[in-house]
């Protein structure tokens, strides 16, 4: 089974899932419209960095 933990949006809750062996986490970058759930390219860059290496980081974006 292949689980996704999606709507990251703090490192702490990046490495819990990791911790807990998500295989992946998404965050949702670059929006059109108004929403609490979407953080910076900075933000998601800076959890990608503190990530173990056997978790994907998935970008979900509205933009093309």
């Amino acid at each position: 089974m292949f689980v996704k933990i999606c709507g990251i949006k703090r490192k702490e809750d990046a490495l819990a899932a990791a911790r807990f062996r998500a295989d992946a986490i998404g965050m949702l970058v670059g929006q059109k419209y108004p929403s609490k759930d979407f953080i910076s390219a900075q933000e998601a860059t800076e959890i990608i960095k503190r990530i173990p290496r056997r978790t994907i980081p998935i970008i979900v974006t509205h933009l093309e």
